[in-house]
């Protein structure tokens, strides 16, 4: 698995449980644990945008499975962003960024300014979730998430 690929899977676990919801936790973490075996998070993603819809079910898994996609990508998104801020404080001697790595500039950053770090990761989901035809107020509730004090103290943590 690449290590955008990691990040964005942190990155939407932080923004699920800011957001309080335990049940796309835990199914992004099966997704983490299937991608780190199989190596393709691809794959993985559009195994578990692939279900069939039973008699009874309420569309909490449907919105899920449109959820955690717009997360990932969003911090894949964010994560290139981080990457070219470190490339360009190195002069462009940085080879490959790491996942710690990474991970360190962005707790850092949302330690330091993180109304800045919220609105840079907001406006990405955002712009992702738009994109991805997800409904207005998922969008919101994803944004309210990623602004919340619960999120800082996700990021801050993990």
């Amino acid at each position: 698995m690449q290590e955008g690929d990691k990040f964005g899977i942190w990155i939407a676990g932080a923004t699920l449980r800011a957001g309080a919801r335990e049940i796309d936790v835990l199914t992004l973490e099966d997704i983490g644990k299937q991608a780190e075996t199989s190596g393709d998070l691809e794959q993985e993603l559009a195994a578990m945008r692939q279900f069939d819809k039973k008699g009874g079910d309420f569309g909490a898994e449907i919105i899920g499975a449109i959820v955690i996609p717009i997360l990932i990508e969003a911090g894949k998104q964010l994560w290139a962003a981080y990457v070219r801020k470190l490339t360009d404080k190195a002069a462009g001697a940085l080879a490959d960024a790491t996942t710690d790595r990474v991970v360190q500039l962005v707790k850092r950053h949302w330690k330091d300014a993180p109304d800045e770090a919220a609105s840079e990761f907001e406006s990405i989901v955002r712009e992702v979730g738009a994109r991805q035809k997800l409904p207005q107020a998922q969008i919101d509730e994803l944004a309210a998430a990623v602004r919340s004090s619960a999120m800082t103290k996700e990021v801050s943590a993990a």
